[in-house]
């Protein structure tokens, strides 16, 4: 859904081919998101709506025009319903890169202009990939803000992030305010923000080992306590493994799953184990 406007019946599909309970998330679409994108990179569908001539290689949403950019938010809009539908939506995900900074009035405006469009039925999440949002001047700021953003607020997802995948290395030697520790940048769990659901992604995109050693785990398991027992949050927690190879992340919500209290370990497996195994297997296939 970042790539792409989905269409609803691919989204019915899996919603289909999914227990009950299930919860799908969706990030927004990548067009919406960053303001503009390669001509080139756009779905035919919507190429063949702005013109197969446009003149621009790089579209922006200024340069498409008001009436069509609605056009794309209700199709992005429309391909969610499935999952509306069926109880199974989450959250959709707005990822901004790094060239997104607080200290940008429009990069503020433009995420303004997200939490405006997008329905409001639907709930919110942003990440941050530029850690200025999150740092110790402007966390606080962040976090008031985004919890005006729309009723309810809008969730700030908490990074577990190698340094070295979102700046680089040449940018982490410049810069000594990232306070980069053997090459894991600094992680905040916060959900003041948004009161019914927090939202966890480790990413870890490179390399074929994105196991987390026993400390990253236990460090997440002190995190997850304090969250719940110490700051009395009430809503769900999300979390997400982006740690893609082979079987490493179902290796890692084990190993995380194992660590946590009993009493704040997850669910879902159980309820997973009890549903009716053939008709999930039937569905995919």
């Amino acid at each position: 859904s970042n790539y792409t406007l989905l269409k609803p019946e691919h989204v019915d599909g899996w919603v289909r081919a999914t227990p009950a309970g299930f919860v799908f998330h969706f990030k927004a679409y990548g067009l919406l998101v960053n303001g503009g994108m390669q001509f080139k990179s756009l779905p035919q569908d919507v190429r063949e709506m702005l013109g197969e001539s446009h003149p621009q290689k790089y579209v922006t949403l200024e340069n498409i025009g008001h009436g069509k950019v609605q056009e794309i938010w209700d199709r992005f809009h429309r391909s969610l319903q499935p999952a509306v539908r069926s109880k199974k939506m989450g959250a959709v995900v707005f990822q901004f890169q790094l060239n997104v900074v607080p200290s940008n009035p429009s990069s503020r405006e433009h995420i303004e202009y997200c939490a405006r469009q997008l329905h409001p039925d639907l709930s919110m999440a942003v990440e941050f990939r530029n850690r200025l949002w999150m740092n110790e001047d402007n966390l606080s700021d962040t976090l008031a803000w985004l919890s005006t953003l729309r009723p309810g607020g809008v969730a700030l997802v908490s990074c577990d992030d190698l340094a070295s995948e979102v700046y680089g290395a040449s940018q982490l030697h410049s810069d000594p305010s990232l306070h980069v520790v053997d090459d894991h940048l600094p992680v905040v769990l916060n959900a003041s923000c948004c009161a019914s659901f927090a939202y966890v992604r480790v990413h870890r995109r490179e390399g074929r080992d994105r196991v987390l050693y026993t400390q990253e785990i236990a460090d997440w398991v002190q995190r997850i306590s304090r969250l719940y027992e110490v700051e009395n949050f009430q809503g769900a927690l999300y979390f997400l493994w982006g740690t893609d190879w082979e079987d490493q992340p179902m290796i890692n919500a084990r190993n995380l799953s194992s660590a946590l209290p009993a009493r704040l370990a997850p669910k879902w497996a159980e309820a997973l184990r009890s549903a009716d195994k053939q008709s999930i297997r039937n569905a995919f296939a």
